[in-house]
């Protein structure tokens, strides 16, 4: 069984959700975003992280279901963009004219 997340027939929530806690830390976030946890502190401490947080004491703590959203959202914006817009003109082949 391979580690791709297959759209059709699972969900980015519940593919995370077999791998991951409800609730996330920097470090977790990191690794499912590909991004690094110095990028992540930094966008928080600037305050334009793209993935709601809280804090709980001294702990930032991400929900599960923010992530998995946010991933589903890229997702959607990306291939949404293949097909529309400035994109979509040097994606389609050039014919006889």
């Amino acid at each position: 069984m391979g580690c791709a997340l297959n759209f059709s027939t699972e969900s980015s929530l519940e593919y995370l959700a077999s791998r991951y806690p409800p609730s996330l830390n920097v470090k977790q976030v990191g690794e499912i975003t590909s991004g690094s946890v110095d990028a992540i502190r930094n966008a928080l401490s600037r305050g334009c992280y793209p993935i709601p947080s809280f804090k709980i004491g001294r702990k930032r703590v991400f929900r599960l279901v923010d992530v998995a959203a946010y991933l589903d959202q890229q997702f959607a914006a990306t291939n949404s963009s293949t097909t529309s817009g400035p994109h979509r003109l040097l994606a389609q082949p050039q014919g006889d004219r």
